[in-house]
């Protein structure tokens, strides 16, 4: 993963900011306390279940 250092000078106010360059590496972690307490495989086998489910009908 690549990053960019970007500095903002705003109102007398030095920022450093590491900012990556690709979208993944922004996003990542993002919301991560929605799913903490989920089981992901489960989730995931649940949701796909449901698909073939919906497809038969």
């Amino acid at each position: 993963m690549k990053w960019k250092l970007e500095i903002k000078d705003t109102f007398d106010l030095a920022q450093v900011i590491k900012k990556t360059t690709s979208y993944t590496g922004r996003i990542r972690g993002l919301h991560k306390e929605v799913w903490k307490n989920t089981d992901t495989e489960e989730y995931l086998k649940n949701e796909r279940d449901s698909w073939n489910y919906n497809a038969e009908d």
